[in-house]
């Protein structure tokens, strides 16, 4: 597949860029290979069964079992200082709430706060639904206090 530089100056322009005429030519080599890598990946067909690709990991070869665990292990661990908390791996806070250490309602409720704190400079909130959000983090306290 061929690429015009008229082409080329339209996708640019999308995304807000402009190349001279020279580095036209330059990526248009370039371009014609993507589109054909492109192209041949389209004509793969996946069943519907095989998962996504997150992770590279070589299966072993049949008849050999792997001795070590997927599962990631922790430490004990002792309640981190608040402002420490968000910053804590999801497994890391899985456990704290595990162990009762902290409680859903507490999470949500420092999360909450977190959105409300950044959220003018960052503007990473289209709808706060905080009342949900605690309605689910009850539930999930309720779940764990039952067991």
């Amino acid at each position: 597949m061929e690429f015009s530089d008229e082409q080329i100056a339209a996708a640019a322009q999308l995304a807000g860029l402009s190349f001279t005429a020279e580095e036209c030519a330059l990526m248009r080599a370039a371009l014609a290979q993507q589109a054909a890598d492109y192209a041949a990946l389209r004509k793969v067909e996946i069943a519907n069964h095989v998962p996504p690709a997150l992770r590279f990991q070589v299966p072993a070869p049949e008849g050999i079992t792997a001795r070590t665990s997927n599962s990631p292990t922790l430490p004990a661990l002792t309640r981190p200082a608040p402002d420490e908390l968000p910053f804590a791996s999801i497994a890391a806070q899985a456990v704290l709430l595990r162990n009762r250490q902290i409680s859903a309602v507490e999470l949500a409720d420092l999360y909450l706060a977190r959105l409300e704190r950044y959220d003018p400079a960052l503007h990473c909130v289209i709808t706060r639904t905080a009342e949900l959000a605690r309605a689910q983090a009850q539930r999930a306290d309720a779940e764990l206090a039952a067991g």
